[in-house]
């Protein structure tokens, strides 16, 4: 491909490769740590981007949408301490996952670059961080993954959820490289090697969720 792949948001490997295009979006690989991302041609602004979320229909009345958060909810709780206090990164306008926490007992705080970006430092650190289906959101994980490090401590969980690049969905028919708004695509081996970026454990990797803990 002409473009020129650009480095590993990631990883920060140089040498990737441009591998298809989607809708006028390339996607690259990185053979380091096997996330699939787009050119930077492709990033939307944060106006662009809040135009896409507002279309959304997500809220705590949704009874399909609450049992998809629930899911992420349910993987969680066994690990959690009744006293944990969690923060959820990429709350939206309506933060349905923190509520259903905030059922549980739990004191939450709420995070997300558009619909509430003051980062709640001084409430940190967390006793778990959950971010739900907005991982692939992000233009730049590894800034966002160093954040969530940042307001968590040992011993901290943090709780991801988003489609998984399985082996099954490596090529570019794929339905989920065609939200605009989708900029990173997450492998198992991904997984493990964000784990090992952040010094954090994975511990669980199934189907779109994945659990880490922060190492000491």
């Amino acid at each position: 491909m002409a473009i020129k792949a650009r480095r590993c948001p990631l990883c920060a490997q140089a040498h990737t490769n441009a591998v298809f295009t989607v809708d006028k979006r390339t996607f690259i690989e990185c053979p380091e740590c096997d996330l699939l991302f787009v050119d930077e041609g492709s990033f939307l602004s944060l106006e662009q981007e809040k135009q896409r979320y507002d279309l959304h229909q997500n809220d705590a009345s949704d009874s399909g949408y609450v049992a998809h958060l629930s899911r992420l909810k349910d993987a969680l709780l066994p690990y959690l301490l009744p006293e944990a206090r969690g923060l959820d990164f990429g709350c939206g306008p309506a933060p349905v996952l923190a509520q259903l926490f905030t059922a549980q007992g739990f004191e939450m705080q709420n995070y997300d670059r558009v619909y509430s970006p003051v980062v709640p430092l001084s409430a940190a650190p967390f006793d778990f961080i959950t971010c739900c289906e907005v991982a692939e959101h992000f233009q730049c994980p590894s800034e966002e993954f160093s954040l969530m490090r940042s307001l968590s401590k040992a011993g901290s969980w943090i709780a991801l959820m988003t489609n998984f690049r399985t082996p099954d969905r490596r090529g570019p028919d794929w339905w989920y490289l065609k939200d605009p708004t989708h900029m990173c695509f997450y492998s198992a081996d991904t997984l493990h090697k964000l784990a090992a970026l952040q010094n954090w454990r994975l511990l669980h990797a199934k189907d779109d969720i994945a659990l880490f803990q922060v190492a000491s």
